[in-house]
């Protein structure tokens, strides 16, 4: 044990530096000679020197009291505007039942029938309205209008299929 204080008192320390002090070269440094940080000097409970130096205080809230915080007129016009503001949020919130329980059915519909446009009077004919080509044209077309006005498009032999709505997975 000697031996190793005579060491320590011949290595010198960064805290025990002067400038005139050679340094010891670093093979002769050991990690015990440097000293402890200070982070690494506090007292833990392994350490039987370990002695608490203050007493644990429990944090207080202060106290909030209400009663003292608003006037009495004050808290009147609060109560009265949270007791409003729930009427308006249970109203707010039945109303659509109350009105789709209420509501009446209405008539429905009819579909609506197309009305023919009347013809168009000509005053002033187009210098091509008694051209041979055009009349030729003209009449082509109006003998289909009577062809798709003859034929007949449905066909009553052709029917829905009965559907199965009744199904079972």
């Amino acid at each position: 044990m000697d031996n190793n204080q005579n060491q320590q008192q011949s290595i010198p320390v960064a805290e025990n530096i002067t400038s005139s002090e050679p340094l010891a070269p670093m093979s002769q440094v050991h990690a015990d000679d440097i000293p402890p940080m200070p982070s690494q000097m506090v007292p833990t409970p392994e350490n039987q020197d370990f002695k608490p130096t203050q007493k644990r205080i429990p944090l207080k809230l202060p106290k909030l009291n209400l009663t003292t915080l608003f006037s009495p007129k004050l808290k009147k016009i609060i109560i009265l505007a949270i007791i409003l503001m729930v009427l308006l949020l249970v109203i707010g919130g039945l109303a659509p039942i109350i009105l789709n329980y209420f509501k009446k059915s209405s008539a429905p519909t009819p579909t609506p029938t197309p009305t023919p446009t009347p013809e168009a009077v000509v005053s002033n004919p187009s210098p091509y309205a008694s051209d041979e080509v055009v009349l030729s044209l003209e009449d082509r077309i109006n003998r289909l209008e009577e062809e798709m006005k003859i034929v007949n498009f449905r066909d009553d032999a052709l029917r829905l299929p009965v559907l199965d709505w009744d199904i079972k997975f």
